[in-house]
């Protein structure tokens, strides 16, 4: 917990400190609530272990959603000579 404060702390620099706190705060709490609607649908149409599985596959699809962005964003070549 203090590792997670410290690195939101880092992120939001100096400025208007309270209201950066408050926003990524509030941005932290979206995957509870997002995430209680599929939820209750799949265990109330389905069991449990449908729920659970329909949630490790939407995970799972952001995880690789997430990398194929960070291999899209990835530099193709690292300079190592200053540019002029």
């Amino acid at each position: 917990m203090c590792l997670i404060l410290l690195v939101v702390l880092h992120a939001i620099g100096k400025g208007p400190a309270s209201t950066k706190y408050a926003l990524l705060s509030s941005i932290s709490n979206i995957a509870p609530v997002y995430m209680t609607a599929p939820d209750g649908w799949l265990h109330d149409k389905y069991t449990t272990t449908t729920m659970l599985l329909g949630e490790t596959v939407l995970g799972l699809g952001f995880v690789a959603i997430s990398l194929f962005i960070l291999a899209k964003t990835k530099p193709d070549k690292i300079r190592t000579q200053p540019v002029k």
